[in-house]
C-alpha cells in the first residue's frame, strides 16, 4: 500500500550552538531559513490548430523555484503539456515531473483496463541489457487518487550498470487520471527520480517529499 508522505511547509528552523561568554551562559537565538518559495503553473489556453479545444486539459500544479521548466517541452510533442525538473545539487538525484496526454486508440475504454499493459511496457527489459545487468522490478500497480480524481498508477524502479561499472537507479512513477470524453480520453502524470545512490530507499519520504507535493499540488478543472 502507498505510503502517505506529508511535506512540511513552514520554515525549517536550524539551532545554532553559541559561543557566548561564562557571563551569560546562553545560547544565541535559533536562525530561520525561509521555506522554499513556490511557482504555479497554468496550462496554457487551446490554441487554433485543429481539435485544440477538444485535445484541452485545464489544469494548474506547484512547483519549488529551485526547479526548472522546459520551455520548449510543448513544441517538441504535440501531447505534451508542462515539464519540470531540478538537476543534482545540492542533492544527489534528479528530479523530473512531466504532464501529457494519453491517447487510446479505443475511446470510452476505462483507464484501468489497460493498465497492466502500461505497466508490462515499463518494466519490459530487452535480453541484451538484461545481459548488461540492467534491471526493472515493479514496485506498485493499481488504483490510486490524485487531484482528487480516481486513476491508475505504475512505480517501477530501475537499476542499470554503466560502462565503469557503477550503478545507476531510477524510480519511475506513472499516474493515468480518467478525463471526461475527449478525443485524448487520459492525463498521464511521469515523474522520475533520478541517479539514487546505492542503499537509499527512493521512496523515503525525505527523497520523495518534492515529488510529492508536486502531484499534490495538481488541480484539475472540471
Amino acid at each position: 500500500m502507498r505510503r502517505s508522505l506529508h511535506v512540511v511547509s513552514s520554515a525549517i528552523v536550524l539551532a545554532l550552538a553559541s559561543g557566548c561568554g561564562a557571563e551569560s551562559g546562553g545560547k544565541a537565538p535559533a536562525a530561520a531559513k525561509a521555506a522554499p518559495t513556490w511557482v504555479t503553473v497554468e496550462n496554457p489556453p487551446p490554441g487554433n490548430k485543429p481539435n485544440d479545444k477538444v485535445r484541452h486539459v485545464d489544469f494548474t500544479l506547484r512547483h519549488p523555484s529551485t526547479w526548472t521548466r522546459d520551455e520548449g517541452f510543448r513544441e517538441r510533442d504535440d501531447r505534451a503539456f508542462v515539464r519540470v525538473h531540478r538537476r543534482g545539487e545540492p542533492h544527489p538525484y534528479d528530479l523530473v515531473f512531466q504532464v501529457r496526454s494519453f491517447f487510446r486508440a479505443e475511446p470510452g475504454r476505462p483507464v484501468a483496463t489497460f493498465i497492466d499493459g502500461v505497466a508490462e511496457s515499463l518494466t519490459s527489459v530487452t535480453p541484451e541489457r538484461a545481459a548488461a545487468g540492467d534491471v526493472k522490478k515493479l514496485l506498485r500497480k493499481g488504483p490510486t487518487t490524485v487531484a482528487g480524481r480516481p486513476a491508475q498508477e505504475v512505480v517501477v524502479l530501475e537499476s542499470s550498470r554503466t560502462r565503469t561499472g557503477a550503478t545507476l537507479r531510477l524510480w519511475r512513477r506513472m499516474v493515468l487520471i480518467e478525463l471526461a470524453p475527449t478525443e485524448w480520453g487520459a492525463l498521464a502524470l511521469h515523474a522520475w527520480i533520478g541517479g539514487i545512490a546505492e542503499g537509499e530507499d527512493p521512496e523515503a519520504p525525505d527523497v520523495q517529499a518534492e515529488m510529492q507535493a508536486v502531484f499534490d499540488s495538481l488541480t484539475l478543472k472540471p
